[in-house]
């Protein structure tokens, strides 16, 4: 037996003493559970769960193992643990006998389709048989149910990237069947073959019009694709499985494709990268959610046409402290011109609060009706915050035209427009009006495995956004000018799962729509701060921008660039201040720091400040990045790289890990 394999063994132990320990940790959390039912105790204890991933953080970098790699894997066994709990609490809670009849469960599609898969998600916790009843269509779907032929039916309602599927939306208005449940699937499309192929010898694609909507950029690379339409992926499966033919391929899921012997030869292409597919469980009669659990209901209602009526029926919600989660419009059936208004909110139907809103309700609409009381499938999940994972051992630290309106009072940038500060949110992060973010990162992308260092190193000391650019622009043409649009992959490889989000730089407006399918934040550098066709394509984007301040603009103009991205309706804009032009040619630019100051009583968006741009050596990024953090800044823009003497572009501006770790501690002191 080779070495090799000697160490494989003893690994496989290891993993499996894992299995017996996180078994043993499942069973003790079950007994938790007990003991909150029987006090009625809350499920979820998030205070107590931040302090256990921060002493985590802190024992990982004792057995020098990465903080994020220990909080992400133990905030997966501890959202297992509450989803565990909370099924058991709801099982008690309906007072479910156990059974031994099987689960008769009506989807669309055969095996391998995404519904199956959901099919089998949804239900793998219960202990009863499953018998899965493929369907064709939704409606048949629907039969099976209220014929009996099936317990319980799931339908998808929406996607991530393709937005609703109305089919779906408008039987609910029909059917008597109550939602009792949720799931949100991530969806993985791929190209599916019987052999290994190249996809330019592949004459036609077959499958589901859902996924076909979905993955429309990646599939207009291959103009010379037929498309044919099957009821499901499942069936476009089948075909390329049964076919003799090694010129056709199906688009479905890896792991539905593993169900027919199929090869993925290209996976991940959907426009959109984390893609989300919500399904729902429907069945005959509705359940009752205990209050210990989070909850959702599901309402429909259609309002009279008179001017402010939808208005209206959502200020019952909201002066009742009800969040809506979605919203949705569908033509009524029967009616001309009138709309049905789909609404998801996050509450228990018997709450008081909920009550009294339904009771209110009643008396403004002219149709309303709750489809269904379910737990949520989203968890509040605990997350390290930024300060406690920047935090180290002492001994450990090295020393268009508008689109909104041509009639505003004030610009959209200003306080008067706006009095109140704005927070953007993307994912799990915050900034603005107080929450501070880290932007860390390469300066320019060079290759993955020096960005998988940075992000490594940026997540575990606190930062919240890795940034690097895909294209440089330099007066010297022989200069490295970055990876291109190749770049965006690494970006998202390195920072997918990893609760990271990522910013390139747009500079090219013809690369803004694959920018934005790859990206969470966009930068709009310096150069650019006044291409005004830029701007107001990005504009018209849904992500959050950072807008850095031209080398010789005024605040004025700065600010009037920014009106430029407000206007076209994107209102998470975030100024960047990197340094204006010195008459002094022995420094790179002046750091502004009054700017900050300047701008607080101008504008309501967060500031940031890029301290690298304007220093010829990196130790003179740390005192600026202090002082703009005393200033009242909301965040700061930081390039790492793990051996700065070698990098291809601003050596002298950008920190080592060492250099990096120690600022960052600084900065939550």
């Amino acid at each position: 037996m080779t070495e090799l394999n000697q160490l494989r063994i003893q690994i496989t132990k290891l993993d499996e003493k894992l299995l017996k320990l996180l078994a043993a940790r499942r069973q003790l959390t079950t007994q938790v559970g007990e003991y909150k039912l029987a006090r009625q105790l809350p499920i979820r204890d998030l205070s107590r769960e931040e302090t256990l991933l921060a002493s985590l953080a802190q024992k990982a970098r004792v057995y020098q193992l990465s903080p994020r790699y220990v909080t992400n894997l133990f905030q997966l066994i501890i959202d297992d643990s509450v989803r565990a709990q909370h099924r058991q609490v709801q099982q008690h809670h309906q007072q479910l006998p156990q059974q031994d009849e099987p689960l008769r469960v009506a989807f669309l599609g055969n095996k391998g389709s995404y519904s199956n898969i959901a099919v089998n998600h949804y239900f793998e916790a219960h202990s009863q048989p499953l018998v899965e009843i493929g369907c064709t269509t939704f409606n048949s779907i629907i039969h099976k149910v209220e014929q009996r032929e099936a317990d319980y039916a799931l339908l998808p309602l929406a996607n991530t990237s393709s937005g609703s599927i109305n089919e779906v939306y408008d039987l609910l208005q029909q059917t008597s069947l109550s939602i009792i449940g949720e799931l949100n699937l991530p969806v993985d499309h791929g190209i599916l073959v019987k052999h290994p192929i190249e996809i330019t010898k592949i004459h036609t694609l077959y499958g589901h019009p859902q996924p076909f909507a979905q993955c429309s950029q990646y599939l207009a690379q291959y103009p010379h694709l037929k498309f044919e339409f099957v009821d499901s992926s499942s069936k476009a499966m089948q075909l390329v499985a049964q076919s003799d033919d090694l010129g056709i391929a199906a688009i479905g899921s890896e792991t539905g494709g593993q169900m027919y012997q199929l090869h993925s030869i290209q996976g991940n292409i959907a426009n959109q990268k984390e893609n989300y597919t919500r399904f729902i469980a429907v069945a005959r009669r509705p359940i009752e959610v205990s209050e210990q659990i989070p909850a959702k209901t599901t309402l429909v209602m259609s309002t009279g046409q008179h001017p402010g009526a939808l208005a209206d029926t959502l200020q019952v919600l909201a002066s009742r402290q009800i969040n809506m989660t979605r919203l949705e419009s569908r033509p009524m059936q029967g009616n001309p011109w009138q709309e049905l208004f789909y609404i998801d909110v996050a509450e228990n139907v018997e709450s008081q609060s909920m009550q009294q809103a339904l009771a209110e309700l009643t008396r403004i609409t002219q149709f309303i009706k709750v489809l269904g009381c379910y737990p949520s499938a989203e968890l509040k999940s605990a997350h390290l915050s930024p300060p406690m994972l920047a935090s180290q051992p002492i001994n450990a630290i090295q020393d268009r035209p508008s689109v909104i309106s041509r009639q505003q009072e004030a610009p959209l940038s200003s306080l008067i427009h706006k009095p109140e500060q704005t927070t953007i949110t993307v994912g799990n992060q915050t900034i603005g009006a107080g929450h501070f973010m880290v932007f860390a990162g390469p300066d320019t992308l060079e290759d993955q495995e020096r960005l998988e260092q940075c992000v490594e190193m940026a997540g575990d000391h606190g930062a919240q956004v890795i940034h690097g650019a895909c294209f440089k622009s330099s007066s010297n043409p022989y200069d490295y000018q970055g990876p291109g649009l190749a770049g965006l992959d690494w970006l998202q490889q390195a920072t997918h799962g990893k609760g990271l989000l990522n910013m390139t730089e747009v500079s090219h407006l013809e690369h803004l729509r694959q920018i934005v399918a790859h990206v969470d934040i966009l930068q709009i550098g310096a150069a650019n701060m006044q291409n005004y066709p830029l701007l107001k394509a990005a504009g018209n984007t849904t992500r959050p921008i950072v807008l850095e301040r031209g080398s010789v603009a005024s605040l004025d103009e700065w600010l009037s660039a920014a009106d430029y991205l407000l206007a076209q309706g994107n209102q998470q804009v975030i100024l960047c201040e990197r340094g204006i032009r010195s008459a002094d040619h022995q420094t790179r630019s002046i750091i502004d720091l009054s700017a900050i100051a300047l701008l607080r009583q101008r504008t309501h968006l967060p500031i940031l400040l890029n301290p690298c741009d304007g220093v010829s050596d990196p130790l003179d990024i740390a005192p600026l990045a202090c002082a703009a953090r005393l200033l009242g800044v909301d965040g700061i823009m930081l390039n790492i790289h793990p051996n700065p003497s070698q990098a291809k572009v601003a050596p002298k501006q950008s920190l080592d890990f060492d250099q990096f770790a120690q600022l960052m501690t600084k900065l939550y002191q």
